[in-house]
């Protein structure tokens, strides 16, 4: 039988806060989640407060949801209730701070990209999460960014996949900004296609593997050295 957890309607001053809480939130933070709370006059996600045996009410998660509530000045916010021990409080507690998923940043960008009213961006509090998940960009990589990409994963062999590793890294030590991440259009898209069905047909082979390899192995035999001369005075 699963358990049940009915979600009630509480003052927020007669829940207690939870004794000791690894999770801190910035002041900045924290003003904006007030702010977001007064916005939609209530809570849009439900904290976790224990029952204990005395009927007391003691948060196990959303404790600054609660502390938001209360200088927001809100009369009465929804809670999910538990009746559990000591252990499995502390247990849920510190799974509800430490279980949380990770933004992909291009995705991140474009679901930016979908919001135009200025005040919705700072409701969304993105600028902090943009800041750690994203490195800066120029204008074009964020217009980039926020249109629709595709995804390109090729597999090679493990001899292959060595020889194609040394082209790139070739390839990167060419290139002053080797460390960042570069979008190309769906017209570039389309040309490494061609370029590897090109391959395919001038070596007479079906697999990609291989066209590909060609290509990197034409690039290194061709590349230009760029690396400066020393100069002898």
């Amino acid at each position: 039988m699963a358990a049940e957890y009915p979600v009630i309607r509480v003052n927020p001053k007669s829940v207690k806060l939870v004794d000791k809480n690894a999770r801190v939130m910035p002041r900045d933070t924290y003003l904006r989640l007030v702010q977001n709370i007064r916005t939609d006059d209530g809570l849009t996600s439900v904290p976790l407060v224990r029952i204990m045996p005395d009927g007391a009410m003691v948060a196990i998660s959303g404790n600054h949801r609660i502390m938001a509530a209360i200088d927001a000045e809100l009369d009465e916010i929804a809670v999910m209730t538990c009746i559990v021990s000591d252990e499995k409080a502390r247990a849920m507690q510190l799974s509800h701070n430490s279980i949380s998923g990770i933004d992909d940043p291009m995705i991140l960008l474009q679901l930016v990209g979908e919001i135009k009213d200025p005040e919705m961006l700072d409701y969304s509090n993105i600028d902090s999460k943009l800041s750690e998940e994203v490195k800066p960009m120029d204008g074009e990589s964020l217009s980039l960014l926020t249109q629709k990409h595709v995804e390109m994963t090729f597999i090679f062999v493990e001899e292959n996949a060595k020889r194609i590793e040394q082209s790139i890294d070739h390839a990167m030590k060419s290139h002053p900004s080797a460390d960042m991440s570069y979008l190309a259009g769906r017209e570039t898209f389309e040309k490494v296609l061609d370029t590897i069905q090109a391959a395919k047909a001038d070596l007479n082979v079906r697999n990609a593997d291989l066209a590909l390899l060609h290509i990197m192995d034409t690039y290194l035999a061709t590349r230009v050295d760029k690396t400066p001369k020393k100069v002898v005075k």
